[in-house]
């Protein structure tokens, strides 16, 4: 062990992101905080306890917080001061689900609006867009995601993400009709794409 710190804050972390020597990450438990840590020593630089169970996305120097369209923000990465916010308070009302950042914008799902995502300027918060199924990731040229097909079974579909045009989809065999959509991962020219009754597709 390196190091080790209790955030007394909260009890229910989020997955971590690393970049640029600090950790940033999100708690749940009591309302929501964002934490930026120092990756050598796990000292705390700064934290926000705003926010409320949205998905933390790194996108450049911001950290956006996705989740309806109305409770999103972003944060300076640095300093933790806010950037913009579609919320008063800023940042509250929360939501889990997935987000991603395609280098310019960032697709963040809403859990209170279906099937249909919003797509952010990541300098001003404005909503570009919006994107049906869950989160995408990208690669290749294309995005890849999870979508639930009229049966209420998952596929895998790659779209461009300019156009939304779709280049390909993947329906899984015997699928199950309680899918759980998680976000694929591209490397080395495959998609990776977990599936139903624990089965992983390459």
């Amino acid at each position: 062990v390196l190091w080790r710190d209790t955030l007394t804050d909260q009890t229910f972390p989020n997955s971590l992101i690393a970049s640029g020597g600090g950790l940033y990450l999100e708690g749940d438990g009591d309302g929501g905080t964002v934490y930026a840590i120092n990756e050598s020593n796990g000292a705390v630089r700064w934290a926000d306890g705003t926010e409320d169970g949205n998905p933390l996305t790194l996108a450049a120097s911001t950290l956006v917080l996705t989740g309806s369209s109305s409770w999103s923000c972003g944060l300076n990465a640095q300093s933790g001061a806010l950037v913009w916010a579609r919320s008063s308070p800023p940042c509250s009302g929360g939501g889990q689900g997935l987000a991603s950042y395609d280098g310019t914008h960032v697709w963040g799902e809403d859990p209170a609006g279906g099937n249909q995502g919003y797509i952010y300027n990541v300098s001003t918060g404005a909503v570009t867009g919006r994107f049906p199924g869950y989160a995408p990731a990208f690669g290749y040229g294309e995005a890849v995601h999870d979508v639930t097909t009229s049966a209420g079974t998952l596929a895998v579909r790659a779209f461009n993400p300019s156009s939304m045009t779709t280049l390909w989809t993947f329906t899984e065999p015997k699928a199950s009709t309680n899918p759980m959509g998680s976000m694929p991962l591209l490397a080395d020219g495959y998609v990776f794409a977990e599936g139903s009754h624990a089965t992983v597709w390459a």
